[in-house]
C-alpha cells in the first residue's frame, strides 16, 4: 500500500482542515476527516499535539529578557500561564510582570493573587502564586 497516495486520496475526499468542523452527518471533525465525536484522540496524537504547543510556548517567553533569569518553578508559572491565558492575556499581567524583572517575587506573587485569574482557576492559580513566590 502506498500511504503517501491514500493520504492524496483522502486529502481530496475529506479536506484538510486545522479546525474542527461538523461534517456532513454533524459529527465534529478536524483535520483529514478526524470524527473526533466517535474517535476521539489517541494518547500518541495527544502527547504530539502537547509537545508542539509547549515548544511554541518556549519560543514565545524566550523572547522575554527576564525569562531565562528565573529558577525552574518561576519558569514553569510563566509557561503555564502563557498556555492558560495565551501570551497576549499574559502581557496583560504589566504589574506582575515588572515585579518579575525586578526580582520582587513576592510582589509578583501578590498580583497572581489579585487577579481575576486567581480567581477563576483555582487551584491552578494558588499553584502559580506559591511556586513564583517561593520559587
Amino acid at each position: 500500500m502506498d500511504k503517501s497516495a491514500l493520504l492524496s486520496i483522502l486529502i481530496d475526499h475529506e479536506g484538510f482542515r486545522t479546525k474542527p468542523y461538523r461534517d456532513e452527518n454533524g459529527k465534529l471533525t478536524i483535520g483529514i476527516g478526524h470524527n473526533l465525536d466517535d474517535d476521539g484522540l489517541s494518547s500518541d496524537a495527544i502527547y504530539f499535539i502537547a509537545d508542539e504547543d509547549i515548544e511554541i510556548i518556549l519560543n514565545q517567553v524566550s523572547r522575554f529578557t527576564w525569562y531565562e533569569g528565573l529558577s525552574n518553578n518561576r519558569q514553569m508559572v510563566v509557561c503555564d500561564m502563557v498556555f492558560n491565558l495565551g501570551l497576549d492575556d499574559f502581557k496583560k499581567f504589566e504589574r506582575m510582570i515588572a515585579a518579575i524583572q525586578a526580582g520582587n517575587f513576592n510582589e509578583a506573587a501578590n498580583q497572581i493573587e489579585n487577579s481575576q485569574y486567581f480567581k477563576e482557576t483555582g487551584s491552578r492559580a494558588i499553584w502559580a502564586r506559591d511556586n513564583m513566590r517561593n520559587g
